[in-house]
């Protein structure tokens, strides 16, 4: 008999295997709250024939809560996208990696595109306020005065300024020491690689030297006979100048000084002409010098 034989052929096609990862950068470093892209350098590559994809996957891995490899974007066709707010907005030490996957392969990656690094640097918070020491001084005195609240981010100091805000540099540091001849309203901000913030200001007043205080003869007359007593009554301070408390002084024809109001009592063989002089003196206001002698 005749058998009828058929026949079939069948075309397989085997794809590759091969995964290619290709690379990526990110940058070195960002300043806390900015985006940030993950730079595509170059992209996944498989052999010929080639399978479907590539589909990318994207890790993070590090920060201040050493956190483990964590996937937050893929599957997907792009080969670039932005880091994470949870990677962005807080600062530390960070890793990213980006997997690629064909059709025919498991994820891979490589030297390029895992552990690539970048740093979150920090924003500094303003000062909330500013403290003086001696917020009423005199000519030649000086006073402290000091930053409250805020922090320093990345790279930052605290600066101090006359005139406004970012006006004229006067110093660097949380606490510093002025010395004004005028009163002057100092500003201080913290300036740092990422940011610039707001100004906290503080008032040194700045007071003349006292000027000399008066006081009434006692008795208010211009001569007098040998016998009598002669004294200064109702001292009264200077019109102007100085700051805090003080004390008066006196002297008798320029001889030694005394804080108690002396008596002179005349007689013949005293000097035609007796002079008891007042002045203000051991002021507490800082840099306040005594006032002159009053006659």
């Amino acid at each position: 008999s005749v058998q009828d034989v058929y026949s079939t052929s069948f075309t397989i096609t085997v794809q590759s295997t091969v995964n290619n990862p290709g690379a990526i950068s990110v940058p070195a470093t960002s300043c806390a709250g900015n985006a940030v892209n993950i730079t595509n350098v170059t992209a996944a590559t498989t052999g010929s024939p080639a399978s479907s994809g590539p589909n990318y996957y994207f890790y993070y891995r590090g920060g201040p809560s050493n956190v483990g490899w964590t996937m937050y974007n893929g599957p997907t066709t792009s080969s670039t996208v932005a880091l994470p707010t949870a990677v962005t907005n807080t600062p530390g030490n960070w890793f990213v990696a980006r997997n690629s996957k064909f059709g025919c392969t498991g994820e891979a990656n490589n030297s390029t595109t895992l552990d690539i690094p970048i740093t979150i640097q920090s924003l500094s918070t303003a000062p909330t306020s500013a403290n003086v020491d001696n917020a009423n001084i005199c000519v030649g005195g000086n006073a402290n005065i000091s930053q409250v609240g805020g922090s320093l981010g990345t790279g930052a100091s605290y600066k101090w300024y006359t005139g406004s805000c970012g006006g004229t540099l006067a110093r660097t540091g949380a606490s510093i020491n002025v010395g004004p001849i005028a009163t002057t309203t100092y500003f201080v901000s913290a300036e740092g690689t990422c940011n610039t913030t707001t100004c906290a200001q503080v008032t040194v007043n700045v007071n003349p030297d006292p000027t000399a205080p008066s006081a009434t003869k006692s008795p208010a007359v211009t001569t007098v006979c040998a016998g009598t007593s002669l004294t200064l009554t109702n001292p009264t301070v200077g019109p102007s100048g100085g700051t805090g408390t003080f004390t008066y002084e006196y002297r008798v024809n320029g001889g030694a000084i005394v804080t108690a109001v002396p008596t002179i009592v005349t007689n013949s063989s005293s000097a035609a002409t007796q002079t008891i002089e007042i002045r203000t003196s051991s002021w507490t206001g800082n840099g306040c010098n005594p006032s002159p002698w009053t006659a």
